[in-house]
């Protein structure tokens, strides 16, 4: 029997704004279905194991996907079986799901963020990916603004291109979005991924004095007083690194 969309998870509906981009994520890295699943038997469901390519890529189950990464997988991950399951990858983060249990960050497990790597094709669809992701609003996921940057990075993409992307926000989607992920109990606290691994440029850059300065001027020219709170105590948060 076919399951629903409601059971396989992860599903983006007809109306959303992303569909196109997952219809053509599909397109674009249709291929053959790979053999194995590339992942330890002893970290994975056998009859799962047995099961994982029967359905076709757009009708893999969210907890099929979620099981592959739970496993302990080869590395480096074939690219043929990468290439298969990146769109489902792609629209489960668009759905706002985490693929993996261990965090956003680990979501590309094959080398991705290379556009050599991919047909032009593939590569916009890719490029798109990236973009959709951090315009998606921040009320339909749990992941800051720094585990999105840290997860592309480590997918490949450059982290100084991702932070020049950002900094190209309006000043009000940038105030907002940094005070929703820096927000504590009683103060701002700037907080990055543990994924990063002692790396501390992105840290670096969040304390930047010219993203302060920016935060500040916009502050003072903005004529919503709950906003303008926000980016000033943004400023005060990166002026405290």
């Amino acid at each position: 029997m076919r399951k629903t969309t409601k059971e396989i998870g992860a599903r983006l509906p007809p109306d959303h704004p992303q569909v196109d981009l997952v219809v053509r994520a599909y397109a674009a890295f249709r291929c053959d279905k790979p053999q194995d699943p590339a992942v330890c038997s002893c970290c994975i469901d056998p009859k799962l194991r047995a099961d994982f390519f029967s359905p076709d890529i757009e009708e893999m189950p969210l907890y099929y996907v979620q099981e592959w990464y739970a496993a302990a997988a080869v590395n480096p991950l074939p690219h043929a079986l990468w290439t298969y399951l990146l769109p489902r990858v792609m629209e489960v983060v668009l759905c706002g799901e985490e693929p993996s249990g261990i965090g956003i960050e680990v979501t590309f497990r094959g080398e991705t963020g290379k556009a050599e790597l991919w047909s032009p094709e593939q590569w916009q669809v890719l490029d798109d990916f990236q973009r959709a992701v951090f315009q998606m609003q921040p009320e339909k996921y749990q992941w800051s603004l720094d585990d999105l940057i840290c997860t592309f990075a480590k997918g490949g993409w450059s982290a100084e291109a991702l932070w020049a992307q950002v900094l190209g926000w309006p000043d009000a989607v940038l105030a907002e979005r940094l005070h929703r992920d820096w927000k504590g109990y009683h103060a701002l606290s700037i907080r990055v991924s543990p994924f990063w691994q002692g790396d501390s440029r992105m840290h670096d850059r969040y304390f930047d004095p010219e993203l302060g300065h920016r935060m500040e001027v916009f502050a003072y020219q903005c004529e919503d007083a709950k906003l303008a709170e926000k980016a000033l105590l943004v400023a005060e948060a990166i002026r405290g690194g």
